[in-house]
């Protein structure tokens, strides 16, 4: 069955699911062939066929049908899903405005349980009103289907902050956590407790104009607060612990939240305090430990303080966050006016007695300007060696779990990168051409390479891989001891799928028990698909570029490697832009090497053995390898870019 013969809405329905990256071109050409034999619309088949699940059709029919989902809405696009639903970008249609329509999946509807909590979530969020708080507007039911409509916002949240910055100063630090607590205070004054505070849910945001803060810092939004419950609603509180399992993140979340369903605004103060301890230390109290060794320390109150963990952190700042996260309730502050009083009177101490590295350390984190800096901003970056990357970093929708990433290379990494590769083959005598790097271009089209939920799209060459969830409950994909590939296609021309010319990669890894974990691009057609190809590798001693000949073949290191500048266990992003003549390769927000575009010449020069030729264009495809495990990759992401667009 050819496109031609496909009705137009089956049509539709295709593009929807190719552009989302919910079917490869393979997977709909077998559809649209079955649909030939069975005269069963697609989505019957695709489940069917274990392509697409229940969850990710009902997207595409939303997305298909736009004005019919939630009556006074017209839905855009697709933000991201969780655990309670999927969330839209949607136009609500009699104020004009866009905000983000958060609804409860179809497939989970028959949970009358699910369908009681998303109501209770609505009026909970409905009750605030703060400006550190994400704002709720309309609540309903249509058709079998529960809304909620909120405030959309564009910003970045704290975590991915401190995934670019490993750790903040204590100005910075503080006063987000001093408008954290302000927006908690106000949800407690109205019975709620958030019982989720972390890096991820604290929003990064340009504030509304009029609206100062001190030093031009970001307002804080309070995002998510879904797990919140009435303090005073027993019976709610009862019915939604009663299967014994925890509501919150563990790493952050009081020991109180462990074992009693008595917790009240005292379990936020320890997570912000838990939050606060992340920024100053890079990570959190319970940083590298499994599941249960953070149940048991946190049962225990055993944990390296700050002050230990950070010695050149305040000993007011130590103090403060030690009475935070006291392991019992009644260690801690009595109420929210103490804990901003303190707060407050730490902040201005910081800023009469900073010194003038704290005030460069400000500098260089921009002031939580989102992790920007700028061409101007050279003369405070830190290291000659290792360059910060300068692309600003990508805006989280404030509703969503998974990120959307929006990227540029300033032309200053450029500048850095030029000469750089020679480092890579300096012990060698065979001559490699220094790689030319050019100012490239947006062309808009990005789109994530993992769905959560699914591994459709990937394949697996070896080991145990899966959709997983890390410790913190988010949607990663799991590998133990083996290899997983992705190709790098996007929709082209009447319906078909055409390989990405140039495009910026991003994946965050975290190691958690695995030995290595290695990240594989510009593979050569060398043996039909597995030849050659470029190599960022990440253990426990320090990160490495070099090489494999194949999948199976050992690595081959190439130059010293980089000291790891967060701890192994913990998150880090893995950059790698490709060029017309060049690869820009960047872990931690810091550019490591430009590599010239691998050739037959270097390959002969690694490997000092003859190999058969092989077309110039490395294949569309990239892959992640992990030995021992099991590791964890998330927010995966491609982005187009064009040479042409940024040459006139």
């Amino acid at each position: 069955m050819n496109k031609d013969s496909l009705s137009a809405s089956s049509e539709n329905f295709f593009q929807i699911a190719e552009e989302l990256v919910m079917l490869t071109k393979d997977e709909v050409l077998i559809i649209a062939e079955a649909m030939s034999k069975s005269g069963l619309p697609p989505e019957q088949i695709a489940q069917q066929k274990g392509f697409l699940n229940a969850t990710q059709v009902d997207i595409i029919e939303t997305l298909l049908n736009p004005m019919d989902t939630v009556p006074g809405y017209e839905i855009i696009d697709l933000l991201g899903q969780g655990g309670m639903g999927v969330v839209y970008r949607a136009r609500q249609i009699n104020l004009n405005r866009i905000v983000a329509l958060k609804t409860i999946l179809i497939s989970r509807m028959a949970d009358r349980s699910t369908a009681g909590r998303f109501a209770k979530e609505a009026q909970t969020i409905g009750k605030l009103r703060h400006p550190n708080i994400i704002a709720a507007y309309d609540f309903g039911q249509h058709e079998g289907r529960l809304f909620l409509s909120m405030e959309l916002v564009e910003g970045e949240d704290v975590d991915l902050l401190l995934q670019d910055r490993g750790q903040l100063d204590e100005l910075t630090a503080w006063s987000i956590a001093r408008q954290t607590a302000a927006g908690l205070a106000h949800a407690n004054r109205l019975g709620v407790v958030h019982r989720d505070i972390k890096p991820a849910n604290l929003l990064l945001v340009d504030p509304p104009e009029g609206f100062k803060l001190p030093r031009d810092m970001q307002m804080v939004k309070v995002a998510d607060f879904g797990l919140a419950f009435l303090a005073d609603d027993q019976q709610v509180h009862t019915r939604l612990t009663s299967d014994n399992s925890a509501v919150g993140s563990p790493h952050y979340m009081a020991p109180e939240q462990l074992t009693d369903l008595d917790v009240d605004f005292r379990a936020d103060m320890y997570a912000l305090g838990a939050t606060v301890y992340h920024m100053l230390a890079g990570r959190p109290p319970f940083g590298g430990l499994n599941l249960s060794q953070v149940i048991a320390q946190k049962l225990s109150g055993e944990f390296k303080t700050l002050g230990e963990r950070c010695p050149d952190v305040s000993t007011e700042s130590c103090q403060l966050v030690h009475r935070m996260l006291s392991r019992e309730p009644s260690g801690r502050h009595a109420d929210y006016d103490s804990l901003l009083k303190d707060i407050d009177e730490l902040i201005q101490s910081i800023d009469r007695s900073g010194s003038e590295d704290l005030k460069k350390r400000s500098q260089s984190d921009h002031a939580m300007k989102t992790g920007v800096i700028s061409t101007h901003d050279t003369q405070s970056m830190p290291s000659p060696d290792l360059a910060t990357d300068k692309s600003p970093r990508p805006r989280r929708q404030a509703t969503l779990r998974g990120r959307r990433r929006l990227w540029f290379v300033g032309a200053a990494v450029l500048v850095l990168g030029v000469g750089m590769a020679s480092w890579l083959f300096r012990d060698r005598s065979t001559t490699v051409p220094v790689p030319q790097l050019i100012d490239m271009s947006q062309t808009g089209w990005t789109t994530p390479l993992f769905s959560g939920t699914s591994l459709t799209g990937w394949r697996i060459r070896l080991g145990n891989w899966a959709p997983g969830r890390d410790d913190e409950d988010g949607f990663v994909l799991e590998g133990s001891n083996g290899i997983v590939g992705r190709p790098l296609f996007k929709p082209g021309d009447e319906g078909k799928s055409v390989p990405v010319p140039y495009y910026r990669l991003e994946t965050t890894v975290e190691p958690h028990q695995a030995s290595g974990v290695e990240f594989h691009f510009g593979l050569l057609p060398v043996n039909g698909f597995d030849g050659p190809r470029y190599v960022v590798r990440i253990d426990p001693e320090e990160i490495t570029l070099g090489m494999r000949p194949s999948d199976q073949e050992a690595f081959v290191q190439h130059g010293e490697g980089f000291p790891l500048t967060r701890e192994y266990d913990s998150r880090h992003v893995i950059k790698i832009e490709r060029q017309p003549g060049a690869w820009i390769v960047t872990v931690d927000g810091q550019v490591l090497r430009v590599l010239p575009r691998m050739s037959e010449d270097l390959v002969r020069a690694d490997q000092d053995k003859p190999v058969q030729s092989f077309p110039p264009d490395p294949l569309p495809e990239f892959r992640l390898k992990v030995e021992g495990g099991p590791a964890w990759f998330s927010d995966i992401f491609i982005e187009e870019l064009s040479p042409e667009a940024s040459q006139h």
